[in-house]
């Protein structure tokens, strides 16, 4: 009976190791997780955390992942036009010390500063996408996985104290309209208006009365007429004790752990995330949760 389990473990490390084109999403043997809502200052530095995630239910052997096996795409989310983006994944074939061994539901992390190819964003709401190319090693009787996982992004808001208010970032995704701007823009002043203009067209023609006998009466403007519409501010977002209540009951109501895992999942080093951004991963992973509790953002 061990023959037989060892044969078929190592007939699934055989199909898991050869190159495979995923999406790299949440079904698949492999993940790519990305940031589902990053914040960055204007001035920088652009920074995004990527794991590439062993999701397959036993151990596989991976490259630890580098930047130059990673390409990231930045659009601008109010026409879609691509606003920036780094160098196309490098093929290359990495030495033996390179590979690391991942335990199932465990993933090597990936940090990567993007603002030497993007330092011309402006403040606004963007929308990002990312690629990584799982490069082979030598002398590792391939048994490396190797493939291409992505694209799979999130969005970004660039604007001052966006990166430490997890609040303010979710407020400026939800209402991507009234993003940050560079300046505002102030209205232009009215020039005033003559004393003399006011005064009746008629009162040349008949010659001026005094004051007493004919009081000049000021046209109605347009405004007196049909008051202007007020635009009613959006409505707030849930508070981030609410929203985060709110996950928290629909994960336990799916028998789930605190990151969206079943339970009982182990981690070989720590959680993907830490607590500050384990909603957002949450959100970024389960569709249901994230419109049940009304997550912005999205």
């Amino acid at each position: 009976m061990g023959r037989i389990w060892t044969l078929a473990a190592a007939v699934a490390l055989t199909l898991a190791c050869t190159p495979n084109q995923l999406d790299g999403g949440p079904d698949s043997a492999v993940r790519l997780d990305t940031q589902a809502a990053v914040g960055w200052e204007p001035g920088g530095p652009y920074n995004l955390q990527l794991v590439v995630y062993n999701a397959t239910g036993y151990r596989m052997l991976m490259v630890d992942p580098n930047k130059e096996a990673l390409q990231v795409k930045i659009f601008r989310l109010s026409d879609g036009q691509l606003a920036c983006k780094t160098p196309s994944p490098t093929h290359k074939q990495y030495e033996g010390w390179f590979v690391k061994a991942v335990r199932a539901a465990a993933g090597l992390k990936l940090d990567v500063d993007v603002w030497p190819y993007c330092r011309n964003l402006l403040p606004g709401v963007y929308r990002y996408e990312a690629v990584y190319l799982a490069n082979p090693a030598v002398g590792s009787n391939n048994n490396v996985w190797t493939g291409t996982l992505g694209p799979q992004g999130g969005r970004i808001a660039i604007g001052f104290g966006l990166s430490s208010d997890e609040a303010a970032l979710a407020a400026t995704l939800a209402n991507p309209a009234v993003a940050v701007q560079e300046q505002p823009v102030s209205a232009a002043p009215t020039a005033p208006v003559p004393a003399e203009a006011t005064q009746p067209a008629a009162a040349e023609a008949e010659g001026a009365a005094p004051a007493a006998e004919k009081p000049a009466e000021a046209a109605p403007t347009a405004a007196a007429e049909k008051p202007a519409a007020v635009a009613k501010p959006a409505p707030p977002p849930a508070s981030p004790e609410a929203i985060r209540a709110c996950v928290d009951r629909e994960l336990a109501a799916r028998g789930l752990n605190a990151y969206g895992d079943p339970q009982g999942t182990r981690y070989e080093d720590r959680p993907p995330v830490d607590e500050g951004g384990r909603i957002l991963y949450v959100a970024s992973r389960s569709a249901e949760i994230r419109v049940a509790c009304k997550i912005p953002g999205f």
